[in-house]
């Protein structure tokens, strides 16, 4: 397979929107509460903040581009801790991994190992301790190919619906 890993442009939005719209169809799928729901513009409003989190912090979205269609990407920034921070963590700089998601007939090709190695890559010429990203937790899938990428739990929210 012939894959091409760039920069996201401009003219790949609507491919995004539509990887966006399938990512939270998933989340409402995976959410055993029933919280999330996807509608119309849920999708774009998810690109669009992920892009306004990244532009405010040194990062990047980098696609994965298959036959001219985008089957994936990864969206990552870097953050210092600062400010209230630093009354309970040492100054460190993490490396946040925003969003990785792979079209389904394009996952287990490791296409999204490569997209992850590609964060890491950026966050070590930035000079960051760590790599960091949050999973939803009945995402098992996500859980377990983190986990073969050497990622390890850290913080666990737990809900209960009253």
């Amino acid at each position: 397979m012939d894959i091409t890993y760039r920069e996201m442009q401009e003219k790949d939005r609507s491919e995004l929107i539509q990887l966006f719209a399938d990512f939270c169809d998933l989340y409402e799928e995976l959410d055993a509460q029933g919280i999330n729901i996807t509608s119309d513009k849920l999708a774009e409003w998810c690109l669009d903040d992920m892009m306004k989190e990244i532009h405010k912090t040194q990062g990047q979205v980098i696609v994965a581009e298959y036959k001219n269609h985008i089957i994936g990407f990864v969206g990552y920034m870097i953050k210092d801790a600062k400010g209230d921070e630093l009354l309970y963590h040492r100054p460190n700089r993490v490396g946040m991994i925003y969003n990785l998601y792979m079209d389904s007939p394009y996952r287990n090709k490791n296409i999204g190992t490569h997209l992850l190695n590609l964060a890491e890559e950026y966050f070590r010429k930035h000079n960051c301790e760590f790599s960091k990203l949050q999973v939803f937790g009945t995402n098992i899938k996500a859980q377990e190919f983190y986990s073969r990428n050497e990622y390890a739990p850290r913080n666990i929210d737990l809900i209960k619906k009253l």
